[in-house]
């Protein structure tokens, strides 16, 4: 009987993880249409890391997520699909008005800030994030640290 419910929980996770890959493609193919705003970084191959790490985790347990960030979020908030492909859809209402695009997703107790303090050091010019960050920081004047 054990091995039984080992295999059904492995089906389900399976299932959670190709329905995120699924809707990863999905929206490959909406940027490619011209229908989402922006950039976009999917998680591709990595929906199982977020798959597994969900059920252990506590309902007040806050995550930081990243730029690839959507299987955390789908894995964390299934029943919250249909909000999460309304904001990368810049659809007004949505869980952050439809302004956050794919990065910098905020709901409940995930949130995808994107970089909030950048280090330099070697290597550190060649990567687009310190410039984002730059970029992000001087928009509103905000102090670098």
């Amino acid at each position: 009987m054990s091995k039984i419910i080992k295999s059904q929980e492995f089906e389900l996770q399976y299932q959670r993880a190709w329905k995120i890959r699924c809707i990863e493609l999905k929206l490959l193919e909406l940027i490619d249409c011209g229908l989402i705003s922006g950039t976009i970084h999917t998680c591709i191959g990595q929906e199982i890391n977020s798959i597994l790490l969900s059920p252990n985790l506590n309902e007040e347990d806050i995550i930081f997520s990243n730029h690839r960030g959507h299987g955390h979020f789908l894995s964390r908030y299934p029943q919250d699909e249909e909000a999460f492909l309304s904001e990368i859809l810049s659809v007004e209402g949505a869980l952050n008005n439809g302004i956050s695009g794919t990065q910098h997703i905020h709901h409940k107790n995930i949130s995808s800030p994107g970089i909030i303090v950048p280090f330099l050091g070697e290597g550190s010019f060649g990567q687009g994030l310190i410039f984002e960050a730059f970029n992000f920081a001087a928009i509103p004047s905000l102090p670098i640290l």
